[in-house]
């Protein structure tokens, strides 16, 4: 990352859970499941986190209009809860969806 190269978050499904709450709580807190930290000074803040599964997921895909709120974009969208730029990462990996919008449109729950 301080090098500016563009990363994206992904999952190991069917390893583990295929939610991107757990992958950026994972990048956050870089701990293991006993609690012992992995490489602490390799931990991300909670905006460059959540960057790999949004704009870093979109660079990876070749489709830099997603990933972003901007005038002319798409407006697809999520609200979560708790906050992920928030909530510290244990209580990020169990977040739960509460609004989807696609093209500004409410989708979830309908």
């Amino acid at each position: 990352m301080r090098a500016g190269i563009p990363l994206a978050g992904a999952s190991d499904a069917p390893v583990v859970p295929p939610s991107p709450w757990v992958g950026i709580a994972a990048a956050r807190a870089r701990q293991t499941a006993a609690g012992a930290t992995l490489g602490a000074a390799e931990r991300l803040g909670a905006r460059a986190a959540l960057r790999l599964f949004t704009t870093g997921a979109a660079f990876a895909l070749g489709a830099d209009r997603l990933g972003t709120l901007a005038p002319g974009g798409p407006a697809d969208l999520v609200v979560v809860e708790p906050d992920p730029l928030r909530a510290p990462p244990d209580e990020v990996a169990d977040a739960r969806v509460r609004l989807t919008l696609v093209a500004g449109e409410r989708v979830w729950p309908t």
